[in-house]
């Protein structure tokens, strides 16, 4: 064989046009068909790290019950408010999730104080699901603060009148509560929410600034829903994941994938709330003592 012939047996033949496109048509075609299975392994991952921040939080109420022979951290503490009262959080300015942080390994940032104004990073309180969290950095002076889990203020605060009907609605009278493990928990423990998820941030909505300057003025690192203070208000579902921050309700917990807004529960519990739970059962699951026999959809 000779040398010209050998070298033109051996020489890469390169490819055609016709075949590049298809070879580019068919990567385009796998990276379609695995770019949705990514995301849903990227969703359920955040989900997963979300239902562990609920516990976590949780948990951390129950270790503080403990530490306080049973009583659990108001929403917000009365000297917060600028009044004086009784209890171990009366004399002492802050919010529940103030009072939470040497519970969730953050003991040198509760050593520093209450600040209102803060804009530390509490990572424990954030949920990647939402891209309103701004990274997790806590905005006080925001409609609806950074922070992703709201406590439930029918446990935290006070408020009474109740109506478990079509139209549940309750009245608060102040924001300090006195929660105690599990006292005042005559539903079950197993059978209130405590904490549940919400969107970082709410630029416009029916919360407005009213309600930014309760929450996000008095208690500084995260917000609670259904929080505005006066006249018996109504209770509502859980917002869509759909709808958009500009439009959200700061005052609502939020569903932040569409598996359902997932709540931690007084017994150390983490579960999702379907979409399709009835306005009875939510109400009846925020309700500490009302009474009520939780629904077939709970």
């Amino acid at each position: 064989m000779s040398y010209t012939h050998y070298a033109r047996a051996t020489a890469r033949r390169a490819f055609t046009l016709i075949e590049l496109l298809v070879v580019i048509a068919i990567i385009a075609i796998l990276i379609g068909l695995l770019l949705p299975a990514v995301q849903k392994v990227r969703e359920a991952a955040a989900r997963t790290t979300s239902q562990n921040n609920l516990k976590q939080i949780a948990l951390a109420c129950q270790s503080c019950g403990d530490a306080y022979m049973g009583a659990m951290p108001p929403l917000v503490s009365a000297n917060s408010l600028g009044f004086a009262s009784t209890g171990p959080f009366a004399n002492a300015p802050g919010n529940l999730h103030f009072f939470l942080l040497p519970y969730i390994e953050q003991q040198p940032l509760y050593n520093q104080g209450f600040n209102p104004t803060s804009t530390a990073v509490v990572k424990p309180f954030v949920a990647t699901l939402d891209s309103t969290s701004s990274g997790g950095v806590v905005q006080a002076n925001g409609n609806a603060g950074a922070g992703n889990y709201a406590a439930n203020t029918l446990v935290f605060a006070n408020a009474t009148s109740v109506t478990n009907t079509t139209t549940p609605t309750y009245t608060i009278n102040s924001f300090y509560g006195r929660p105690t493990m599990p006292a005042t928990f005559t539903d079950g423990t197993s059978n209130t929410v405590l904490f549940a998820e919400k969107k970082g941030s709410c630029t416009t909505g029916p919360g407005g600034s009213t309600w930014a300057a309760i929450t996000g003025g008095a208690t500084g690192y995260v917000p609670a829903f259904h929080t505005v203070i006066g006249t018996a208000m109504p209770i509502s579902l859980p917002q869509q994941q759909t709808t958009p921050a500009t439009a959200c309700d700061a005052t609502l917990a939020h569903f932040l994938s569409v598996g359902g807004c997932q709540v931690s529960l007084a017994d150390g519990s983490v579960r999702a709330v379907s979409p399709g739970v009835s306005l009875t059962t939510w109400a009846s699951a925020l309700t500490p003592a009302g009474g009520e026999v939780l629904g077939s959809d709970w």
